[in-house]
């Protein structure tokens, strides 16, 4: 029962040069006054989306939860089929969509109990935080609500908060292979060889400025992703009037960048496969009882 959907193969360089970007605020309403009309899909407050030559758009927002707002609406603007199979998946419905291997996602979901998690662990979500996350489940809504021919399943309308923090949730554990260790509990301990995970792990290198030939910091990042799907990167800039300013890359139903750099630092991810599982095997004697 390999999650297919969610598999962290495939290959992806990307370089991230630390430069000094001072991106200026402006607080613009745009799209945000033009469709806040719309009941319960208006933005926390304005925020403007701008795109560069090559489609990377730019966020600007009064607000962090703005700007996460913005965030959302403009990667559905470029990929909301695979957003919302991450949301499907947090509530165990994506095999409504996707069939079997949807209701795969969607078991695996139900093992490691998303719901039960999330209601455990919400409390120690910061306001802040929990605010962001509303506000790209809100801007998820305005664009299903503007675009609802692109709506997969229009019953998981409208989204929450929690539903976007559900997603880390869901998707943590599969960064140290838990979806290869439940393929081999329901296959008899065997994967079919098509399914077999790679050996394979992320790298990154960082070179101070007296380092380089311009006399600039530079940042590698390679984590090893792939060009598609729910665990490809989607690069953006953001930046709002309470201080977020960055920019790098994301994932689909993520509301903050993962991997990137602001005007002062950078970060990055590396993968591999952690030794953070344990699998035990329960003897019974004939009784099945003990």
């Amino acid at each position: 029962m390999i999650l297919r959907i969610f598999r962290f193969a495939g290959a992806g360089i990307m370089l991230l040069v630390l430069m000094a970007l001072g991106f200026s605020v402006s607080s613009c309403a745009g799209n945000g006054a033009r469709l806040s009309a719309l009941e319960g899909t208006a933005p926390p407050a304005p925020y403007r989306i701008v795109r560069d030559e090559y489609g990377v758009p730019t966020i600007y927002g009064e607000t962090d939860a703005a700007t996460a707002f913005g965030l959302a609406y403009a990667h559905s603007e470029d990929d909301f089929a695979t957003i919302q199979r991450q949301v499907l998946a947090v509530r165990g419905e994506l095999g409504a969509v996707d069939g079997i291997e949807g209701a795969q996602a969607d078991y695996f979901g139900k093992l490691i109990d998303v719901k039960g998690q999330l209601a455990t662990g919400i409390d120690t979500v910061s306001p802040e935080a929990r605010a962001m996350a509303q506000g790209y489940a809100d801007g998820l809504n305005l664009y299903a609500a503007t675009h609802p021919k692109e709506v997969l399943r229009p019953q998981v309308f409208p989204l929450t908060g929690d539903d976007v923090i559900g997603g880390f949730v869901l998707v943590s554990p599969l960064f140290f292979g838990v979806d290869f260790i439940v393929a081999r509990l329901f296959g008899n301990g065997e994967i079919p060889p098509d399914r077999e995970p790679e050996e394979r792990g992320s790298n990154a290198f960082a070179f101070a400025p007296h380092r380089t030939a311009d006399g600039s910091t530079v940042l590698v990042s390679n984590s090893h992703q792939p060009w598609e799907g729910a665990a490809a990167w989607y690069e953006a800039r953001v930046a709002s009037g309470e201080g977020w300013s960055m920019q790098g890359a994301l994932f689909p139903g993520s509301p903050v960048i993962l991997m990137g750099h602001n005007a002062h630092l950078g970060w990055t991810n590396t993968v591999n496969r952690a030794d953070l599982t344990d699998v035990y095997k329960l003897a019974l004697d004939d009784s099945g009882k003990r």
